[in-house]
């Protein structure tokens, strides 16, 4: 499982993308996830249609506020989604 640390933003939402993919893990732990801008949204997005072949991944211990973004972005019913705990 990779674990998704700090925030995803347009500074660094392609360095993700780069090493997610390289890595091709099926799951992502977002436990750590404190901050999601649209750039990563689109992001998670792309990485999500390029794993689709390989059942797509699964974003795992989404916290609270952050589920909250893929709600209302309507990412809660693209992605494959747990929540956390806190939530």
């Amino acid at each position: 499982m990779y674990q998704i640390k700090g925030k995803i933003n347009s500074t660094n939402a392609a360095e993700f993308e780069k090493e997610i993919m390289v890595a091709k893990p099926a799951e992502l732990d977002a436990s750590q996830l404190e901050y999601i801008s649209s750039a990563g949204l689109r992001f998670l997005i792309s990485v999500n249609d390029r794993m689709v072949n390989k059942k797509g991944m699964i974003l795992r211990n989404v916290r609270k506020e952050t589920m909250e973004i893929f709600d209302i972005a309507g990412l809660s019913i693209i992605l494959t989604i747990e929540r956390g705990e806190q939530t």
